[in-house]
Protein backbone atom coordinates (compact mmCIF):
# COMPACT_ATOMS: atom_id res chain seq x y z
CA UNK A 1 0.00 0.00 0.00
CA UNK A 2 2.47 2.34 0.17
CA UNK A 3 5.02 3.48 -2.57
CA UNK A 4 8.38 0.96 -2.97
CA UNK A 5 10.86 4.28 -2.62
CA UNK A 6 10.77 7.57 -1.44
CA UNK A 7 13.39 10.55 -1.79
CA UNK A 8 15.23 12.29 0.85
CA UNK A 9 16.00 15.09 -0.86
CA UNK A 10 12.40 16.00 -1.71
CA UNK A 11 10.02 17.86 -0.51
CA UNK A 12 6.83 15.87 -0.68
CA UNK A 13 5.20 15.32 2.64
CA UNK A 14 6.41 11.77 3.32
CA UNK A 15 3.68 9.11 5.45
CA UNK A 16 4.20 8.36 8.96
CA UNK A 17 3.67 4.92 8.38
CA UNK A 18 6.65 3.46 7.39
CA UNK A 19 7.00 1.45 4.31
CA UNK A 20 8.83 -2.07 4.06
CA UNK A 21 10.51 -1.88 0.56
CA UNK A 22 9.75 -5.11 -1.33
CA UNK A 23 6.82 -5.60 0.07
CA UNK A 24 4.70 -5.17 -3.04
CA UNK A 25 6.46 -8.73 -4.13
CA UNK A 26 5.85 -12.02 -2.39
CA UNK A 27 8.87 -13.18 -0.26
CA UNK A 28 10.90 -15.68 -2.21
CA UNK A 29 12.53 -18.09 0.74
CA UNK A 30 14.21 -20.96 -0.78
CA UNK A 31 16.36 -23.72 0.81
CA UNK A 32 17.71 -24.16 -2.45
CA UNK A 33 21.52 -23.97 -1.47
CA UNK A 34 22.78 -23.03 -4.82
CA UNK A 35 20.70 -20.74 -4.89
CA UNK A 36 21.78 -18.94 -2.04
CA UNK A 37 25.13 -19.17 -2.87
CA UNK A 38 24.47 -17.20 -6.08
CA UNK A 39 22.56 -14.54 -3.65
CA UNK A 40 25.60 -14.42 -2.13
CA UNK A 41 27.45 -13.62 -4.87
CA UNK A 42 24.79 -10.74 -5.52
CA UNK A 43 25.67 -9.64 -2.03
CA UNK A 44 29.35 -9.55 -2.65
CA UNK A 45 29.13 -7.24 -5.91
CA UNK A 46 27.00 -4.88 -4.38
CA UNK A 47 29.65 -4.72 -1.79
CA UNK A 48 32.03 -4.11 -4.49
CA UNK A 49 29.68 -1.52 -5.73
CA UNK A 50 29.78 0.08 -2.35
CA UNK A 51 33.31 0.09 -2.63
CA UNK A 52 33.37 2.10 -5.85
CA UNK A 53 30.62 4.70 -4.42
CA UNK A 54 32.17 5.33 -1.15
CA UNK A 55 35.82 6.10 -3.33
CA UNK A 56 33.63 8.54 -6.03
CA UNK A 57 31.86 10.48 -2.49
CA UNK A 58 35.30 11.07 -0.81
CA UNK A 59 36.79 12.14 -4.92
CA UNK A 60 33.44 14.38 -4.65
CA UNK A 61 33.98 15.76 -1.40
CA UNK A 62 37.58 16.85 -2.74
CA UNK A 63 35.94 18.35 -6.25
CA UNK A 64 33.87 20.26 -4.00
CA UNK A 65 36.51 22.09 -2.67
CA UNK A 66 37.34 23.66 -5.71
CA UNK A 67 33.29 24.06 -6.83
CA UNK A 68 33.89 21.85 -9.01
CA UNK A 69 31.72 18.60 -7.41
CA UNK A 70 29.30 20.68 -6.18
CA UNK A 71 26.99 19.29 -9.63
CA UNK A 72 28.12 15.89 -8.28
CA UNK A 73 26.71 15.59 -4.86
CA UNK A 74 22.35 15.70 -4.82
CA UNK A 75 23.33 12.76 -7.38
CA UNK A 76 25.99 10.86 -5.36
CA UNK A 77 23.61 11.13 -2.90
CA UNK A 78 20.68 9.41 -4.35
CA UNK A 79 22.78 6.60 -5.42
CA UNK A 80 23.78 6.05 -1.47
CA UNK A 81 20.03 6.23 -0.58
CA UNK A 82 19.18 3.79 -3.91
CA UNK A 83 21.56 1.23 -2.80
CA UNK A 84 20.19 1.38 1.10
CA UNK A 85 16.85 0.88 -0.27
CA UNK A 86 18.06 -2.04 -2.42
CA UNK A 87 19.73 -3.74 0.46
CA UNK A 88 16.74 -2.87 2.24
CA UNK A 89 14.43 -4.87 -0.14
CA UNK A 90 16.67 -7.64 -0.96
CA UNK A 91 16.07 -8.68 3.34
CA UNK A 92 12.39 -8.93 2.44
CA UNK A 93 12.60 -10.50 -0.51
CA UNK A 94 15.03 -13.11 -0.14
CA UNK A 95 14.88 -13.93 4.20
CA UNK A 96 11.06 -12.03 4.96
CA UNK A 97 13.14 -9.74 7.27
CA UNK A 98 11.35 -6.15 6.73
CA UNK A 99 13.45 -2.71 7.06
CA UNK A 100 10.87 -0.05 7.38
CA UNK A 101 12.82 3.04 6.04
CA UNK A 102 11.16 6.35 6.32
CA UNK A 103 13.18 9.96 5.20
CA UNK A 104 12.37 13.22 6.80
CA UNK A 105 11.30 15.54 3.78
CA UNK A 106 14.07 17.84 3.26
CA UNK A 107 12.99 21.65 4.11
CA UNK A 108 14.20 24.90 2.31
CA UNK A 109 15.46 25.85 -1.13
CA UNK A 110 17.92 23.38 -3.11
CA UNK A 111 20.68 25.84 -3.69
CA UNK A 112 23.72 25.00 -5.54
CA UNK A 113 21.97 22.16 -7.71
CA UNK A 114 20.64 20.39 -4.60
CA UNK A 115 23.93 20.50 -2.52
CA UNK A 116 22.56 22.60 -0.18
CA UNK A 117 19.45 20.07 0.40
CA UNK A 118 21.95 17.24 0.97
CA UNK A 119 23.59 18.43 3.57
CA UNK A 120 20.07 19.38 5.19
CA UNK A 121 19.55 16.07 4.80
CA UNK A 122 22.02 14.40 7.05
CA UNK A 123 19.84 16.21 10.08
CA UNK A 124 17.73 13.09 9.32
CA UNK A 125 18.63 10.16 11.27
CA UNK A 126 17.84 7.60 8.26
CA UNK A 127 20.12 9.09 5.80
CA UNK A 128 23.15 9.06 8.23
CA UNK A 129 22.59 5.36 8.95
CA UNK A 130 21.79 5.34 4.86
CA UNK A 131 25.75 6.71 4.55
CA UNK A 132 26.95 4.09 7.48
CA UNK A 133 25.83 1.40 6.10
CA UNK A 134 27.42 1.70 3.02
CA UNK A 135 30.75 2.34 4.66
CA UNK A 136 29.97 -1.49 7.07
CA UNK A 137 28.61 -3.11 5.06
CA UNK A 138 31.29 -3.03 1.92
CA UNK A 139 33.39 -4.98 4.72
CA UNK A 140 30.68 -6.89 6.14
CA UNK A 141 28.57 -7.44 3.26
CA UNK A 142 31.92 -9.09 1.23
CA UNK A 143 32.92 -11.26 4.00
CA UNK A 144 29.57 -12.72 3.94
CA UNK A 145 28.97 -12.46 0.12
CA UNK A 146 32.11 -14.74 -0.33
CA UNK A 147 32.65 -16.94 2.02
CA UNK A 148 30.17 -20.04 0.69
CA UNK A 149 31.62 -19.16 -2.51
CA UNK A 150 35.24 -18.94 -1.57
CA UNK A 151 34.38 -22.51 0.24
CA UNK A 152 32.42 -23.71 -2.25
CA UNK A 153 35.05 -22.87 -5.30
CA UNK A 154 38.13 -24.40 -2.83
CA UNK A 155 35.83 -27.75 -2.31
CA UNK A 156 35.55 -28.37 -6.09
CA UNK A 157 38.71 -27.46 -6.87
CA UNK A 158 40.67 -29.65 -4.39
CA UNK A 159 38.26 -33.07 -5.27
CA UNK A 160 39.69 -31.93 -9.32
CA UNK A 161 42.98 -31.89 -7.66
CA UNK A 162 42.25 -35.39 -6.21
CA UNK A 163 40.69 -36.91 -9.29
CA UNK A 164 43.56 -35.79 -11.07
CA UNK A 165 46.29 -36.17 -8.64
CA UNK A 166 48.52 -38.49 -10.69
CA UNK A 167 48.48 -36.26 -13.74
CA UNK A 168 49.57 -33.22 -11.91
CA UNK A 169 51.28 -34.53 -8.91
CA UNK A 170 55.66 -34.69 -9.63
CA UNK A 171 57.81 -36.33 -7.72
CA UNK A 172 60.15 -34.53 -5.26
CA UNK A 173 57.44 -31.69 -4.96
CA UNK A 174 57.07 -29.83 -1.90
CA UNK A 175 53.88 -28.52 -1.64
CA UNK A 176 50.68 -27.69 0.71
CA UNK A 177 47.32 -27.89 -0.62
CA UNK A 178 45.21 -26.11 1.99
CA UNK A 179 45.90 -27.84 5.60
CA UNK A 180 47.59 -30.62 3.01
CA UNK A 181 50.84 -32.03 2.28
CA UNK A 182 51.27 -33.41 -1.55
CA UNK A 183 53.98 -35.60 -0.08
CA UNK A 184 51.81 -37.56 1.84
CA UNK A 185 50.97 -40.81 1.09
CA UNK A 186 47.06 -40.35 1.25
CA UNK A 187 47.58 -36.89 -0.18
CA UNK A 188 45.24 -37.92 -3.15
CA UNK A 189 42.23 -38.80 -0.34
CA UNK A 190 42.85 -36.48 2.29
CA UNK A 191 41.93 -33.75 -0.67
CA UNK A 192 38.69 -35.31 -1.86
CA UNK A 193 37.97 -35.48 2.16
CA UNK A 194 38.89 -31.92 2.65
CA UNK A 195 36.69 -30.84 -1.07
CA UNK A 196 33.72 -32.43 0.13
CA UNK A 197 33.54 -31.04 3.92
CA UNK A 198 34.37 -27.52 1.91
CA UNK A 199 31.58 -27.98 -0.09
CA UNK A 200 29.22 -29.30 2.11
CA UNK A 201 30.26 -26.43 4.86
CA UNK A 202 29.68 -24.42 1.79
CA UNK A 203 26.09 -25.25 1.16
CA UNK A 204 24.90 -25.77 4.85
CA UNK A 205 26.00 -22.27 5.56
CA UNK A 206 25.15 -20.80 2.49
CA UNK A 207 21.26 -20.19 3.24
CA UNK A 208 22.45 -18.69 6.90
CA UNK A 209 25.03 -16.11 6.11
CA UNK A 210 22.38 -14.80 3.26
CA UNK A 211 19.78 -14.35 6.68
CA UNK A 212 22.75 -13.25 8.87
CA UNK A 213 23.13 -10.37 6.39
CA UNK A 214 19.58 -9.29 6.43
CA UNK A 215 19.34 -9.37 10.05
CA UNK A 216 22.41 -6.58 10.14
CA UNK A 217 20.62 -5.04 7.32
CA UNK A 218 17.38 -4.95 9.87
CA UNK A 219 19.72 -3.55 12.64
CA UNK A 220 21.97 -1.26 11.00
CA UNK A 221 19.20 0.29 8.55
CA UNK A 222 16.29 0.12 10.79
CA UNK A 223 14.08 3.20 11.92
CA UNK A 224 14.51 2.99 15.73
CA UNK A 225 11.43 2.93 17.57
CA UNK A 226 12.72 6.27 19.64
CA UNK A 227 12.20 7.99 16.13
CA UNK A 228 9.00 7.11 15.63
CA UNK A 229 7.55 7.96 18.70
CA UNK A 230 9.45 11.44 18.06
CA UNK A 231 8.19 11.39 14.23
CA UNK A 232 4.92 10.47 15.37
CA UNK A 233 4.83 13.10 18.33
CA UNK A 234 5.91 15.72 15.66
CA UNK A 235 3.17 14.58 13.25
CA UNK A 236 0.09 14.80 15.80
CA UNK A 237 1.01 18.20 17.04
CA UNK A 238 1.37 19.53 13.26
CA UNK A 239 -2.06 17.75 12.80
CA UNK A 240 -3.60 18.72 15.65
CA UNK A 241 -2.86 22.38 14.64
CA UNK A 242 -3.70 21.92 11.34
CA UNK A 243 -7.03 20.37 12.00
CA UNK A 244 -7.91 23.11 14.78
CA UNK A 245 -6.72 25.56 11.44
CA UNK A 246 -9.40 23.42 9.19
CA UNK A 247 -11.74 23.66 11.64
CA UNK A 248 -11.75 27.44 11.67
CA UNK A 249 -11.83 27.72 8.13
CA UNK A 250 -14.88 25.38 7.74
CA UNK A 251 -16.78 27.31 10.03
CA UNK A 252 -15.76 30.70 8.66
CA UNK A 253 -17.07 29.29 5.04
CA UNK A 254 -20.50 27.90 6.79
CA UNK A 255 -20.93 31.26 8.25
CA UNK A 256 -20.11 33.07 4.30
CA UNK A 257 -22.14 30.71 3.01
CA UNK A 258 -24.71 31.03 5.26
CA UNK A 259 -24.73 34.81 4.74
CA UNK A 260 -24.28 35.06 1.48
CA UNK A 261 -26.64 32.55 0.42
CA UNK A 262 -29.64 31.47 2.71
CA UNK A 263 -29.40 34.39 5.09
CA UNK A 264 -29.86 36.69 2.19
CA UNK A 265 -32.58 34.61 0.76
CA UNK A 266 -34.54 34.63 3.88
CA UNK A 267 -34.26 38.17 4.74
CA UNK A 268 -35.63 39.06 1.23
CA UNK A 269 -38.16 36.04 1.88
CA UNK A 270 -39.52 38.53 5.11
CA UNK A 271 -39.33 41.95 3.35
CA UNK A 272 -41.72 40.36 0.23
CA UNK A 273 -43.79 38.62 2.91
CA UNK A 274 -43.61 41.99 4.71
CA UNK A 275 -44.65 43.94 1.45
CA UNK A 276 -47.43 41.46 0.67
CA UNK A 277 -48.94 41.94 3.80
CA UNK A 278 -49.57 45.75 3.58
CA UNK A 279 -50.92 45.23 0.38
CA UNK A 280 -53.31 42.56 1.09
CA UNK A 281 -55.90 44.64 1.81
CA UNK A 282 -55.89 46.96 -0.57
CA UNK A 283 -54.57 45.32 -3.81
CA UNK A 284 -55.15 41.33 -3.60
CA UNK A 285 -54.10 40.72 -7.11
CA UNK A 286 -50.43 42.87 -6.85
CA UNK A 287 -50.10 40.83 -2.78
CA UNK A 288 -50.85 37.42 -4.53
CA UNK A 289 -47.69 38.23 -6.72
CA UNK A 290 -45.58 39.10 -4.21
CA UNK A 291 -46.45 35.85 -2.43
CA UNK A 292 -45.79 33.78 -5.94
CA UNK A 293 -42.59 35.70 -5.58
CA UNK A 294 -41.63 34.75 -1.90
CA UNK A 295 -42.43 31.23 -2.55
CA UNK A 296 -39.63 31.14 -5.19
CA UNK A 297 -37.96 33.17 -2.98
CA UNK A 298 -38.38 29.99 -0.24
CA UNK A 299 -37.26 27.51 -2.85
CA UNK A 300 -34.52 29.25 -3.47
CA UNK A 301 -33.56 28.97 0.22
CA UNK A 302 -34.19 25.57 0.55
CA UNK A 303 -31.56 24.70 -2.22
CA UNK A 304 -29.02 26.79 -0.87
CA UNK A 305 -29.50 25.17 2.38
CA UNK A 306 -29.31 21.76 0.95
CA UNK A 307 -26.24 22.64 -1.12
CA UNK A 308 -25.01 23.66 2.44
CA UNK A 309 -25.53 20.37 3.97
CA UNK A 310 -24.02 18.44 0.78
CA UNK A 311 -20.78 20.62 1.64
CA UNK A 312 -20.68 19.65 5.03
CA UNK A 313 -21.94 15.99 4.76
CA UNK A 314 -23.77 14.73 2.29
CA UNK A 315 -27.37 13.21 2.52
CA UNK A 316 -25.85 9.92 0.13
CA UNK A 317 -22.90 9.56 2.10
CA UNK A 318 -24.70 8.89 5.03
CA UNK A 319 -27.85 6.79 3.68
CA UNK A 320 -26.10 4.91 1.03
CA UNK A 321 -22.25 4.76 2.11
CA UNK A 322 -19.26 6.03 0.37
CA UNK A 323 -19.25 3.85 -3.09
CA UNK A 324 -22.59 5.31 -3.68
CA UNK A 325 -22.01 8.97 -2.63
CA UNK A 326 -18.98 8.38 -4.90
CA UNK A 327 -21.22 7.02 -7.68
CA UNK A 328 -23.83 9.59 -7.29
CA UNK A 329 -21.20 12.46 -8.16
CA UNK A 330 -19.78 10.87 -10.58
CA UNK A 331 -23.37 11.46 -12.76
CA UNK A 332 -23.14 14.71 -12.56
CA UNK A 333 -19.73 14.77 -14.00
CA UNK A 334 -19.41 15.98 -17.74
CA UNK A 335 -16.72 13.27 -18.55
CA UNK A 336 -17.82 9.51 -17.93
CA UNK A 337 -16.52 8.13 -14.68
CA UNK A 338 -16.09 5.00 -13.66
CA UNK A 339 -16.87 4.11 -10.17
CA UNK A 340 -15.81 0.41 -8.65
CA UNK A 341 -15.10 -0.87 -5.62
CA UNK A 342 -12.74 -4.21 -4.86
CA UNK A 343 -14.51 -6.99 -3.18
CA UNK A 344 -12.49 -6.47 0.35
CA UNK A 345 -13.82 -3.06 0.44
CA UNK A 346 -17.67 -4.22 0.52
CA UNK A 347 -16.39 -6.39 3.93
CA UNK A 348 -14.79 -3.45 5.12
CA UNK A 349 -17.14 -1.04 7.51
CA UNK A 350 -15.84 2.18 6.59
CA UNK A 351 -15.64 4.72 9.99
CA UNK A 352 -18.18 7.53 9.40
CA UNK A 353 -15.01 10.29 9.54
CA UNK A 354 -12.99 8.18 7.32
CA UNK A 355 -15.77 7.85 4.72
CA UNK A 356 -16.76 11.47 4.63
CA UNK A 357 -12.87 12.49 4.32
CA UNK A 358 -12.56 9.64 1.22
CA UNK A 359 -15.47 11.25 -0.71
CA UNK A 360 -14.23 15.18 -0.39
CA UNK A 361 -10.70 13.82 -1.45
CA UNK A 362 -12.56 12.06 -4.19
CA UNK A 363 -14.87 14.79 -4.96
CA UNK A 364 -11.87 17.07 -5.53
CA UNK A 365 -9.78 14.77 -7.35
CA UNK A 366 -12.21 14.14 -9.86
CA UNK A 367 -12.89 17.95 -9.63
CA UNK A 368 -9.26 18.61 -10.81
CA UNK A 369 -9.69 15.64 -13.69
CA UNK A 370 -12.46 17.40 -15.24
CA UNK A 371 -10.55 21.16 -15.00
CA UNK A 372 -7.02 20.37 -15.54
CA UNK A 373 -5.81 17.17 -16.86
CA UNK A 374 -8.61 17.78 -20.06
CA UNK A 375 -9.52 13.86 -19.51
CA UNK A 376 -11.99 11.96 -21.67
CA UNK A 377 -12.31 9.34 -19.26
CA UNK A 378 -11.75 9.08 -15.12
CA UNK A 379 -11.81 5.46 -13.36
CA UNK A 380 -12.08 5.58 -9.71
CA UNK A 381 -11.33 2.29 -7.34
CA UNK A 382 -12.11 1.73 -4.10
CA UNK A 383 -9.82 -0.64 -2.50
CA UNK A 384 -9.24 -1.78 1.79
CA UNK A 385 -6.58 -4.30 2.74
CA UNK A 386 -3.71 -4.46 4.82
CA UNK A 387 -5.64 -2.16 7.16
CA UNK A 388 -5.48 1.12 4.66
CA UNK A 389 -8.37 2.61 2.87
CA UNK A 390 -7.05 2.92 -0.76
CA UNK A 391 -9.14 5.32 -3.21
CA UNK A 392 -7.64 6.14 -6.99
CA UNK A 393 -8.64 8.25 -9.33
CA UNK A 394 -6.95 7.35 -12.85
CA UNK A 395 -7.74 9.74 -15.80
CA UNK A 396 -6.70 9.11 -19.18
CA UNK A 397 -5.28 13.55 -19.46
CA UNK A 398 -2.57 15.49 -20.13
CA UNK A 399 -0.68 14.05 -16.69
CA UNK A 400 0.42 16.05 -13.84
CA UNK A 401 2.59 18.67 -14.02
CA UNK A 402 3.95 18.56 -10.07
CA UNK A 403 2.23 21.69 -9.26
CA UNK A 404 -0.51 21.85 -5.91
CA UNK A 405 -2.83 24.02 -5.97
CA UNK A 406 -4.89 25.44 -2.57
CA UNK A 407 -7.37 22.24 -3.16
CA UNK A 408 -4.74 19.64 -2.96
CA UNK A 409 -2.77 21.69 0.00
CA UNK A 410 -6.27 21.45 1.82
CA UNK A 411 -6.80 17.88 1.29
CA UNK A 412 -3.42 16.65 2.31
CA UNK A 413 -4.28 18.63 5.71
CA UNK A 414 -7.43 17.04 5.41
CA UNK A 415 -6.29 13.74 5.10
CA UNK A 416 -3.18 14.14 7.51
CA UNK A 417 -5.47 14.65 10.18
CA UNK A 418 -6.24 10.64 9.60
CA UNK A 419 -2.42 9.57 9.08
CA UNK A 420 -3.26 9.36 5.36
CA UNK A 421 -1.49 9.97 2.05
CA UNK A 422 -1.98 11.39 -1.39
CA UNK A 423 0.27 10.47 -3.97
CA UNK A 424 0.85 11.39 -7.74
CA UNK A 425 2.20 8.82 -10.59
CA UNK A 426 2.15 8.85 -14.05
CA UNK A 427 -0.25 6.20 -15.85
CA UNK A 428 1.21 4.31 -18.63
CA UNK A 429 -0.89 5.87 -21.06
CA UNK A 430 0.54 9.56 -20.01
CA UNK A 431 -2.10 10.11 -17.57
CA UNK A 432 -2.33 10.92 -13.73
CA UNK A 433 -2.91 8.36 -11.35
CA UNK A 434 -3.98 9.57 -7.81
CA UNK A 435 -3.72 7.67 -4.68
CA UNK A 436 -5.33 8.39 -1.02
CA UNK A 437 -4.59 5.69 1.44
CA UNK A 438 -5.91 6.51 5.05
CA UNK A 439 -5.29 3.85 7.65
CA UNK A 440 -7.96 2.06 9.32
CA UNK A 441 -6.31 0.44 12.60
CA UNK A 442 -6.52 3.95 14.05
CA UNK A 443 -10.26 3.55 14.27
Amino acid sequence: MHPPLTDPLSQEATPMTLPIPGEQEPVRRTRNPFVQIWRGLILALLAFWEIALLSWAIIVAALCLIWIGVPLVKPTAALVHRTAHLQRTLAYRWNGVAVPERYEPAAGPAGWFGSLRVLRSFSDPTVVRDWVWILTDAILGMALGLFAIAAFAQGLWQIILSLAYDAWRVEGWDSWISWIYVGWPNASLLLAISGAAYLVLALLLAGALTLLHAHWTRFSLATRDTERLHRRLQQLSSTRSDAAELQQEEIRRIERDLHDGAQARLVGLGITLTRAERLLAEDPQAATLLLSQAKQESVGALDELRGLVRGILPPVLADRGLLEALRALAVTLPVPVSVEASAPFSAVVIPAPIESAAYFAGAELLSNAMKHADAQRVDLRLDATMGYLRLSVEDDGVGWDGREGGGISGLRRRLAGFDGTLTFSRTGAGGTRATVDVPLADF
